[in-house]
């Protein structure tokens, strides 16, 4: 006879046992002897000498044959159900606040489950491209989808009901997120930019990106705010103050909610290679571009070769001496190799005599020539 805990035991058992199964005994409820053994027989005692004894009976006494595994389930044993009901790929997920609702997106549809059950609360159906991004309000009384459809919905989970339509983007919505407070959604889109929406009214606040300037006789573009390629993700910061986005043009922005840029985080990583050959040809067209120069000492920095930076570096410091960024860099190099002193010190602002004239300069960058350390004798250490 079972004592309390040992019979709390084997109702824990078997209520997991139902929950990780209840999406195939939903479609088929006579497999439930099968499905219910096949888990818990690798149960340890006392539920295991339950599923024993009852196998020997079913084995006699059961109405039709069963299939009896004889591998344990491969999924990790944290799972607790399967929410089955999509027909397409599964692309998004969200929880509502407290855990009271699950939403996920497949195809042109999101779901609504009750996680505590796994059973299906309603469908939000409405997009007619495929719904990329899916996010819930901070109090859980609204869901906001991105899809290809170039819009963005409102939706109310407890019903299913669209309550509004964000449409403005001319290609694809990638990403959305909502505003802790709930105050505002941004969106992310293929057409190169965020979008600032009010979820109450669906009227859009701001528009990020997508300034351009351009030279009227010759039609290029002069410059350009935001980014340059699609947009794929967005995020807001938990203040509201910013919103950050990546995009296929390899950099992350930092946005006002107001439409403001406040800066670009550019990676290098991994590109070191198409870099060098960018500023390579750039100072075989022009020997003398301290700013390419400055680049290279700046890559070869990252690269961790300090003495050819130090050599790029000092270049450039004397082909334009008021150039503060190979200054700066100049003094990171002379840190890296140890010598503190020569990176403390003004080292290229003062000597006056090393500069003879810009044309001298000029024309000594054009000619292979030892490091400019040994030309110039700017031994500082």
């Amino acid at each position: 006879m079972t004592d309390g805990s040992d019979r709390r035991a084997i109702l824990q058992s078997f209520d997991g046992a139902l929950a990780r199964e209840v999406h195939n005994l939903a479609q088929r409820p006579d497999l439930l002897w099968q499905q219910i053994h096949n888990r818990l027989q690798w149960e340890s005692d006392p539920t295991r000498s339950i599923i024993d004894a009852e196998r020997d009976r079913q084995n006699v006494f059961g109405p039709s044959a069963w299939i009896r595994t004889r591998i344990p389930p491969p999924e990790s044993k944290a799972l607790v159900r399967t929410l089955t009901g999509h027909t397409d790929w599964v692309k998004r997920c969200a929880v509502g606040p407290c855990g009271r609702y699950v939403v996920s997106a497949a195809g042109a549809s999101l779901k609504v489950w009750d996680p505590a059950s796994g059973i299906e609360l309603c469908t939000l159906a409405g997009h007619t491209r495929e719904v990329n991004d899916c996010v819930v309000s901070p109090d859980g009384s609204f869901v906001v989808s991105a899809s290809g459809d170039e819009t963005l919905r409102v939706w109310d989970p407890t019903t299913g009901e669209s309550l509004r339509i964000l449409a403005g983007h001319t290609e694809r919505v990638n990403a959305c997120a909502i505003s802790p407070d709930g105050s505002y959604v941004v969106s992310a889109s293929s057409d190169s930019t965020l979008r600032v929406w009010d979820p109450t009214t669906g009227r859009a606040l701001a528009m990020l990106g997508d300034l351009r300037r351009w030279h009227e006789p010759s039609g290029h573009e002069l410059s350009t705010r935001g980014h340059k390629k699609e947009v794929l993700s967005c995020a807001v910061s938990p203040d509201g103050a910013y919103v950050v986005s990546g995009s296929a043009d390899q950099t992350v922005k930092l946005w006002s909610p107001s439409g403001a840029e406040l800066g670009t985080l550019e990676g290098f990583a991994g590109n070191f290679a198409r870099g060098r050959k960018e500023l390579e040809q750039a100072l075989a067209m022009q020997p003398d571009n301290y700013v390419a120069l400055t680049g290279l000492g700046v890559l070869e920095l990252k690269s961790g070769h300090e003495e050819a930076a130090l050599d790029a570096l000092l270049r450039a410091s004397l082909i334009e001496p008021r150039y503060a960024r190979a200054h700066l860099y100049l003094a990171a190099a002379y840190y890296q190799i140890g010598r503190d002193e020569a990176a403390m010190a003004p080292h290229l602002s003062e000597p006056r005599e090393l500069y003879r004239g810009r044309a001298a300069v000029n024309a000594a960058a054009t000619v292979p020539r030892p490091p400019v350390r040994q030309v110039f004798q700017l031994d500082h250490a």
